[in-house]
C-alpha cells in the first residue's frame, strides 16, 4: 500500500468513525469536532517537540513588534 493509500485510508476509517457516532449516538458535529481538536492536540503534544530558539520571560509584553502592523 502506499503513502497515499495509507492517508486515503486513515481519512475514510475515521470518516466512518466519526459518522458511525454521528448515528449511534446522541453527539451533534460541535461536539465532535471539539473531541477531535482534543485528539489532535494529544497527538502533537506526543509527536512534536517545540524548542523556541528565544527567551521565554514573562516580563515581556507579547504584544512588542506588533505595532508596525496597526499603522
Amino acid at each position: 500500500m502506499t503513502y497515499n493509500e495509507q492517508t486515503d485510508a486513515l481519512n475514510f476509517e475515521m470518516l466512518a468513525l466519526i459518522t458511525r457516532y454521528l448515528n449511534e449516538f446522541d453527539l451533534n458535529e460541535a461536539t465532535i469536532v471539539g473531541v477531535l481538536e482534543n485528539v489532535k492536540r494529544d497527538v502533537v503534544e506526543a509527536w512534536v517537540d517545540f524548542t523556541p530558539d528565544f527567551d521565554l520571560d514573562d516580563d515581556q509584553d507579547p504584544t512588542d513588534g506588533f505595532d508596525d502592523l496597526f499603522e
